[in-house]
């Protein structure tokens, strides 16, 4: 039996395509203000370009997608896709300040 193979991630212009469907003032930008990111980063991870699990589920929501269908390839192979990186509220020197 061969199984199911994991369908292809939607291309920037699929999610631009349903973004400019939406009625409303749904942009890119619209979103990067919402999550209080650069425009860039919301940008930049549609094009696939830059991975960040928050960014992905705020355009899967807008767009009224489930995250797994938009990617797929992430969201369905991969063990633990929202293993988080550095928190955000911690800088690279924390308590010690870098010698000057």
């Amino acid at each position: 039996m061969t199984e199911n193979p994991i369908p292809r991630d939607m291309t920037y212009q699929e999610i631009r395509d349903a973004v400019d469907a939406l009625e409303g003032d749904i942009s890119f930008s619209g979103m990067a203000r919402d999550l209080e990111v650069s425009p860039t980063a919301v940008y930049d991870t549609a094009r696939n370009r830059m991975t960040s699990d928050r960014i992905r589920r705020h355009i899967a929501k807008c767009i009224n997608m489930p995250v797994e269908t938009v990617w797929p390839q992430t969201y369905l192979t991969k063990k633990n896709p929202t293993r988080k990186g550095r928190p955000r509220s911690r800088g690279l020197y924390t308590g010690n300040e870098a010698a000057a």
